[in-house]
C-alpha cells in the first residue's frame, strides 16, 4: 500500500523537472552540460524511464536538425538492430549512449581553448565571479599545486598577493578559501568607502557642477572662421614671400594696382629690372617700399644702373661736361 501510495505521488508530478531542451549542436550548446539536463529530468520522474534503452530513445527524440539526426538515426538502428542493421551489443546502455555523444559533439581541443581562456582572464573586483571563471576552465585543464596557484595568481594584485604570502596553507583549497575572504574584505571596505563619499548630499553637488558645466558649454560661442577679401588675400602673400627669401620688407597696404608683369614693365629695359631687382627695389618705379604688383606710381624708364659694371682693374671713367 506504501509502495502504490509513493508510485501515485511521483506521478503526480510534484518533483517533475523541466524538460531538457532539444540538442542542434549550436554553438552556445555544450552536449555534457545537455546530458546532464537529461539525467536530472530522469532521476526526478524514475517511474516514466524503467530502463536505459527508454531514456536513450527519449534523448534521442530531443537530438533535431540536420547536422545531429543522422547519428541519432544510426545510432537508434545500431542499438535495435532496426532496418537491417547489424546490432551492437552495449548500446542499448546510457554509459555506452553518453561515451559516443561526447565523442561526436564535444568540443575538440577543449583543453587548449579553456587553458588560454586561463590566461586572459581579468580580475574585476569581483572575486566570486573570478574564482569561478577560473574553476570552471581548470576542468578541462586539470591544473593543481603551484602551477594552478601562479594561474591564479597572474591577476591578482600584487598587494594583495603579499598580505597572502605571511603565511603557508596545505592545499589548494584552504589557499583560495583564504584569498576569496582577503579579497572579500577589501571589496566591502571600498563599497563602503565609496558610499561614504558618494552620498546623498555627494551626488547633488556633483550634479549641480554638472550642469553648471554643461550650460557653459552650450553658451560658449563657436569660434568663427575669419573671412578675408582678395587684397588682404594679395597682401599675406607678398608678405610672406618676402620673409621666405629673408627680405624683411613690409609691401604697402592697398589694392592691388598691376596683375600683369607686361603692362606694369612697359618700356622699361631687362637690365633695369634686374638692377631693381638686386636692390630690392619696385621694379616699376624704382622706389624700396613696394612691389611692382602694388606700384600706384607711374613708369620710371631710367637709365641709372644700365651702364656696364667695371671690370678688375679698370680705371674709373669720369663723365664729360656733356654727359
Amino acid at each position: 500500500m506504501a509502495q502504490a501510495i509513493g508510485i501515485a505521488i511521483a506521478n503526480s508530478g510534484k518533483r517533475r523537472a523541466d524538460t531538457p531542451p532539444p540538442f542542434k549542436n549550436q554553438k552556445d550548446q555544450n552536449i555534457k552540460l545537455w546530458l546532464l539536463q537529461c539525467e536530472d529530468y530522469f532521476e526526478r520522474n524514475p517511474n516514466q524511464w524503467t530502463s536505459d534503452q527508454d531514456r536513450i530513445q527519449y534523448a534521442l527524440g530531443r537530438i533535431q536538425g540536420e547536422d545531429v539526426s543522422a547519428f541519432a538515426f544510426t545510432y537508434r538502428n545500431k542499438m535495435t538492430g532496426e532496418l537491417g542493421h547489424l546490432k551492437i551489443e552495449g548500446y542499448e546502455f546510457w554509459v555506452a549512449f553518453k561515451g559516443k555523444c561526447i565523442l561526436r559533439f564535444a568540443l575538440t581541443r577543449e583543453g587548449e581553448r579553456s587553458l588560454a581562456l586561463m590566461t586572459k582572464g581579468t580580475y574585476k573586483g569581483n572575486i566570486d565571479r573570478y574564482l569561478l571563471e577560473m574553476e570552471n576552465h581548470n576542468s578541462h585543464v586539470g591544473m593543481s599545486g603551484v602551477a594552478w596557484r601562479q594561474m591564479i595568481e597572474r591577476h591578482i594584485p600584487r598587494e594583495k598577493l603579499w598580505r597572502l604570502s605571511t603565511e603557508e596553507y596545505p592545499t589548494d583549497g584552504a589557499w583560495i578559501t583564504a584569498l576569496r575572504t582577503l579579497c572579500w574584505r577589501e571589496e566591502i571596505f571600498m563599497e563602503q568607502l565609496a558610499l561614504q563619499h558618494g552620498g546623498p548630499s555627494g551626488s547633488r553637488n556633483d550634479s549641480r557642477g554638472k550642469r553648471k558645466r554643461e550650460e557653459t558649454a552650450v553658451r560658449k560661442p563657436r569660434k568663427q572662421t575669419k573671412q578675408y577679401s582678395a587684397d588682404e588675400k594679395g597682401d599675406y602673400k607678398i608678405k610672406m614671400e618676402a620673409e621666405r627669401k629673408g627680405k624683411g620688407l613690409a609691401p604697402t597696404q592697398g589694392k592691388v594696382e598691376h596683375t600683369d608683369w607686361n603692362t606694369a614693365h612697359a618700356g622699361i629695359k631687362d637690365q633695369v629690372v634686374q638692377d631693381r631687382k638686386r636692390a630690392q627695389q619696385c621694379t616699376s618705379c624704382g622706389m624700396n617700399n613696394h612691389k611692382w604688383a602694388n606700384c600706384r606710381n607711374t613708369i620710371q624708364v631710367s637709365t641709372i644702373g644700365t651702364q656696364p659694371r667695371k671690370q678688375f682693374g679698370q680705371k674709373p671713367r669720369h663723365p664729360t661736361s656733356r654727359q
